[in-house]
């Protein structure tokens, strides 16, 4: 059996976070070969393409949010250049993790600019 798919992976940035989602379109399967006789492969794509439907926004919103960042972006730029990502942004640091605290209770916080 193989499978044949077009599938597309989006970073995903946040002030807070750091993810990707990911998009397949075009799924196929087609047997190979088969020890076993002859597969319906018609039931087979239709049945996976059902649950990619179903499984590919539940797993987006988990991969989304993948890591959570101990500091806060301020007006991120990104940029896909060829082997890496460059990410320019300011930060807002703090001591103790914001997604704990309100911003009222803070006990630090500086603002950093990364060059």
């Amino acid at each position: 059996m193989q499978a044949n798919s077009l599938t597309a992976v989006n970073m995903v940035l946040s002030e807070e976070t750091f993810g990707a989602t990911i998009y397949v379109k075009n799924f196929q399967l087609t047997l190979v070969h088969s020890n076993v006789g002859p597969v319906k492969m018609d039931n087979l794509q239709k049945t996976l393409s059902f649950g990619l439907k179903i499984m590919t926004p539940v797993l987006n919103e988990r991969l989304k949010k993948m890591f959570l960042l101990p500091f806060h972006l301020q007006d991120p730029i990104v940029h896909v250049e060829k082997g890496y990502l460059l990410i320019m942004t300011d930060l807002l640091v703090t001591t103790l993790s914001h997604y704990k605290m309100k911003p009222e209770n803070q006990l630090y916080s500086e603002r950093f600019t990364m060059l």
